[in-house]
């Protein structure tokens, strides 16, 4: 029973109160004032409570910083400063935003747009010119305006096959070149141009009174060269501005500048051709956006250009901003056998291989669509070239043949094209005449005229 536990005695329950040195015996307490003061961080506002939760790193005596006023706690023994809380929490921060609930239309229109933002370019990018083949509609059906080509740049196109009725409008040069030549020593030689340093009058004729009022001193006269009141199609050698960060379609409307006239225009994008060159068919693939990086060639309806002359692409902005800068580039040709080629790819999964054959499905959906593209060649992302051998079952099921081993994880594709064109331009109705002022619809038919 000597080790047995046993209660302590009233005199150890009167000594556990005090701290004791290594010798056991009792230290006595500090005298008042001798304590060594501390200051704690506390935040503005924090109660006494709260307070006391708050673990102190050092002793030293600090100083802190809230909302921009120097606030010291000191602690010497129990005693600790108490900061009144505020009863307006909006008082607390000057800094508070007010919060107001939007509507639901209003919140699914940013909600949605959040969502795709970019989304789209970026899929494009990483499978470019994918598409899904519908299953309740025939594939030849769906795609019944495209062609399969052996080869992209060598297989011949006829450039006037099959053309819109806006080409009916145009002007084609025989050698453009060769024109611009001949128009500018024309230009030239004319005893009736008006030589520098000569005072003129000019007379407006054919427009309202009140032309007059919306004219902005200074302001630009220019004239135009033989043909370049006439229509045809002009293609410009553009690269995107790599400050502006939407996207960019094809057919987009935009405001186009080059030399001294303005038009509203819907471009279409193509790849620039490496050289500058038109290649052996003059086929040129289509570019869904205009992307960062590269050269693009845009191509539109316009009146004729001579000469290499700069142009920007301006995007028009809501609430009475600045056009913002898309694009800069220069004017390259007025080539009407320009060929622009939008491409599909149709993908399929190979669900059964054997060496250099393979089960493919998901690339059609029905018997009749297999029959009617089994002449298109086939290709996978791996590199391997192949035709369609026969039909298997109703599902639209093939059997496809290679030139060689294809592995489970390629994917199958097929390339389709269609020729594009571009839309019609028109005048813009800010600044057609005058750099830096408006018109008038009158204004825009002159110079259309």
């Amino acid at each position: 029973m000597a080790n047995e536990q046993t209660w302590p005695t009233e005199e150890e329950m009167r000594g556990a109160g005090g701290q004791h040195d290594a010798d056991g015996f009792a230290i006595p307490e500090a005298p008042v004032g001798t304590t060594p003061k501390r200051v704690k961080k506390v935040p503005k506002g924090m109660s006494e409570y709260q307070a006391a939760w708050i673990i102190d790193d050092t002793d030293e005596e600090e100083v802190i910083e809230a909302d921009g006023e120097e606030v010291e706690m000191e602690e010497e023994g129990e005693e600790m400063v108490d900061f009144p809380l505020k009863d307006d929490d909006t008082e607390m921060d000057s800094r508070t935003v007010a919060f107001e609930d939007l509507d639901m239309e209003e919140e699914g229109k940013q909600l949605k747009s959040w969502r795709e933002r970019k989304r789209e370019e970026e899929d494009d990018a990483a499978f470019p010119d994918e598409v899904d083949t519908p299953m309740n509609i025939p594939a030849r059906n769906r795609f019944q305006r495209y062609r399969g080509l052996r080869s992209f740049r060598t297989s011949p196109w006829d450039p006037f096959e099959n053309l819109p009725r806006d080409y009916a409008r145009i002007f084609q040069f025989e050698d453009y070149k060769r024109t611009e030549r001949a128009v500018r020593r024309r230009a030239e030689e004319d005893p009736a141009a008006i030589q520098p340093g000569t005072r003129v009058t000019i007379y407006l004729k054919g427009v309202p009174a009140d032309a007059a009022q919306k004219i902005h001193f200074p302001f630009i006269l220019f004239s135009l060269l033989q043909h370049e009141h006439k229509k045809s199609v002009l293609n410009f050698t553009v690269q995107r501005n790599t400050e502006y960060e939407g996207a960019v379609r094809s057919k987009e409307p935009l405001i186009l500048c080059v030399g001294a006239r303005r038009f509203r225009v819907n471009p279409i994008y193509s790849q620039h051709t490496r050289g500058g060159g038109r290649g052996a068919n003059n086929v040129h693939k289509f570019e869904r956006y205009l992307r960062h990086g590269g050269t693009t060639v845009a191509t539109i309806f316009g009146p004729v250009i001579f000469g290499n002359q700069p142009c920007i692409l301006l995007k028009e902005m809501s609430d009475a901003q600045a056009p913002e800068l898309v694009a800069m580039g220069s004017f390259k040709d007025a080539d009407t056998t320009r060929i622009i080629t939008k491409r599909i790819v149709l993908s399929g999964h190979p669900f059964k291989v054997h060496r250099k054959t393979a089960t493919v499905r998901y690339m059609f959906f029905n018997a009749d669509d297999i029959s009617y593209y089994k002449p298109i060649q086939l290709h996978t992302k791996l590199g391997r070239t192949g035709h369609i051998r026969e039909s298997l079952g109703t599902h639209g099921y093939f059997k496809a043949h290679f030139d060689g081993q294809i592995s489970q994880m390629d994917t199958v594709c097929m390339s389709l094209y269609k020729r594009i064109y571009p839309k019609w331009c028109e005048p813009s109705r800010e600044g057609a005449l005058l750099v830096g002022g408006t018109t008038s619809e009158a204004d825009a038919d002159v110079m259309q005229e």
